[in-house]
This record gives structure tokens, C-alpha cells and sequence, in this order.
């Protein structure tokens, strides 16, 4: 193995040296490095020259973990190593946007080794961010997010390389790691408050169905789009909204069966009641039968219950009132 990491083959090894210094190689129709030229040094005459230093690296393995230790190097290569402790929070902040760099830029390196459900937590955050400055162009969100857009189209321009290296520069020195660096946190953590309570309330990650289930919107290709049974809306006359007070834009409702399976898509709740409910009720009352479809879904009562499950609360409702005047009666006695 030579020092600068590339393989080579030693034909002659009548002499077998631990150490050669190789003038020349070549390399055969088989791809294989072989050493034509070289002259043998004993260990003891490198280590009379050799010197030693202090190094901080990354173990690719370990998810970049950073680590220290003293080597005695001559040149390129290493003879020997000493563990060392944690190095300093300078030193890892260094080596660490080293490596970021030599991986590719902030989105290769720190999400190449994040889970599945992390990336969608931060590209449902992105999202987000992506409709807020789209319909409220005079509103001031972070530029890192548009650096990391840029950069993943193939558009980024250095000045969108170095927002990226600052936004992730701070959290550097205490990191352990290149994948204990939660990037979901730091783009979180680039908003103002203000800009975090007008994502919770203009573009919330989940909304309240009229049964008071809470149900998760998605923001992908900048249309906000939510899944609930259809029983779940009954009662609302008005598609839900997201948006600033004075660009607000519909929920794209997929409107399900009570077996999850899509029955309708609409951005407009009065339509679909009016005109398109009746043909869905009509071929669904049959196959659902356990399940309300009213004639006048606008006034009933929005549930994902069955109708015997509704009319078992409804019957326990009254229960307590029944039995309070059993034990009442009992006392009089």
C-alpha cells in the first residue's frame, strides 16, 4: 500500500522490506500496479525523520465522528498513533466544515445519512417556508432557504454556498458528529418568532376537521392538500383556508371512504356538497350502509363513527340523568 493510498504490487520480494521508496510503477492490461523501481528503509531510519503532530479527523463509518490523536508521519504516511481526547470545540468546528465541504455542501453531507422520516420533516418544513414567500413576496424569511433550493436545482452560486456554511457554522463546535447535526433544528432555528408563529397559524403542518380530529396538511409542489373520511366534514359549509389574512388560498380536501380509499379531491366544499355528494351517497349509502350519508350533509353532525357507534354515545349520554334519579329515589326511601 502506498502512502498516498493507491495499491501496488511487489514482484520481487526476495528481500521483503516493511518499507520501500518506490521511484516508478506501472500498470498492466490487468489493471494491477506494479513497482519497477524502488529502494528499501528500515523503520528505525524513517522515524529518525519523521515528525510528529497532532491531527483531528472524521471516521466515515462512525457518521463523521470527530476524533483526535498524535501521529508520527513522514510525509504522507503514518508510522504510529496515540488516541487523544475530545479536541477542542475550534478544532472541531474546522474539521467538521472540512468535511461538509469535501462531501459535497451542507445538503449532500448532512442529508445523505438522515432517516426517511427526518428528510420528510425537513422538506415538509422547506415546503412550508416555499408557500410563506409565495404569497407574501414583502415578507423577510431566512435566504438559507432559497440557498438550499438553489443549490439542490443545480442554480447555487457561491454566495449561496457560504449562507448555507454560516447557517450550520454556530452548531459546529458542539457537535460531535456530522449525523448528530439535526438539520431540521438549524433551519427551525434560522426563523424569527414571529416568522415561527405565522408558519403555526397561517401554514399550519396539521388543521382541525369539524370532528376535532386534527389532520396533517402537506405543502408538496406549493398546494396545501389534506386527507379525512368524508364524515368528517359534515356541517362544514367552507373549505378550509391557509395563508396571510390577505392572501388566503383553499385546502385541497381528498374527501375518503370509511375504508381510507379516495372518493373525491376538492378545493371547494359548498360545490361538493351541492353537486357532487348526491351521486357519492347514491353509490356509496349501499356499499357503507353501517356508515350516515344525509341528504343534507351541510347540517349534519361530522364523525367517523358508524351509526350505531352514534347512537350507543347518544344512548349513554342520557344514562347518568336515568341513574341519578334511581339513587335519588332510593335516598328519599
Amino acid at each position: 500500500m502506498l502512502s498516498l493510498g493507491r495499491s501496488a504490487r511487489l514482484d520481487d520480494t526476495r528481500d521483503s522490506p516493511e518499507y520501500v521508496v518506490v521511484a516508478e510503477t506501472t500498470t498492466g492490461d490487468d489493471g494491477i500496479a506494479r513497482i519497477r523501481s524502488y529502494a528499501s528503509v528500515t523503520e528505525d531510519a524513517l522515524r529518525r525523520v519523521a515528525i510528529e503532530k497532532e491531527v483531528v479527523f472524521t471516521v466515515p463509518s462512525r457518521g463523521h465522528e470527530v476524533r483526535a490523536k498524535r501521529s508520527l508521519t513522514v510525509g504522507s504516511l503514518e508510522l504510529s498513533s496515540t488516541p487523544l481526547p475530545a479536541p477542542t470545540a475550534e478544532a472541531r468546528s474546522e474539521i467538521l466544515l472540512e468535511t461538509i465541504r469535501q462531501l459535497g455542501g451542507v445538503s449532500t453531507a448532512l442529508l445523505q445519512n438522515i432517516p426517511r422520516d427526518k428528510r420528510t420533516e425537513i422538506e415538509e418544513l422547506r415546503e412550508r417556508v416555499r408557500l410563506a414567500v409565495s404569497l407574501d413576496s414583502g415578507s423577510d424569511w431566512p435566504l438559507c432557504f432559497a440557498a438550499l433550493d438553489a443549490i439542490e436545482k443545480g442554480e447555487g452560486k457561491p454566495s449561496d454556498i457560504n449562507q448555507l456554511e454560516e447557517l450550520v457554522e454556530p452548531w459546529l463546535s458542539s457537535a460531535e458528529s456530522l449525523k448528530s447535526l439535526n438539520l431540521f433544528k438549524i433551519l427551525a432555528g434560522s426563523l424569527t418568532p414571529d416568522q415561527i408563529v405565522s408558519l403555526d397559524q397561517d401554514y399550519p403542518a396539521k388543521i382541525a376537521a369539524p370532528d376535532g380530529t386534527r389532520i396533517p396538511v402537506h405543502y408538496s409542489n406549493g398546494i396545501p392538500t389534506a386527507s379525512a373520511k368524508l364524515q368528517q366534514f359534515f356541517g362544514q359549509t367552507e373549505s378550509p383556508c391557509i395563508g396571510p389574512r390577505n392572501n388566503r388560498i383553499p385546502v385541497s380536501l381528498s374527501l375518503l371512504s370509511p375504508a381510507g380509499k379516495e372518493l373525491a379531491k376538492t378545493k371547494n366544499l359548498p360545490f361538493f356538497w351541492k353537486e357532487t355528494y348526491p351521486s357519492v351517497r347514491a353509490e356509496m349509502r349501499g356499499r357503507y350502509a353501517k356508515h350516515p350519508w344525509p341528504e343534507n350533509p351541510m347540517e349534519a353532525i361530522p364523525t367517523r363513527q358508524t351509526k350505531k357507534q352514534q347512537a350507543s354515545v347518544a344512548n349513554g349520554a342520557a344514562e347518568p340523568t336515568t341513574a341519578k334519579k334511581k339513587r335519588g329515589g332510593k335516598r328519599r326511601r
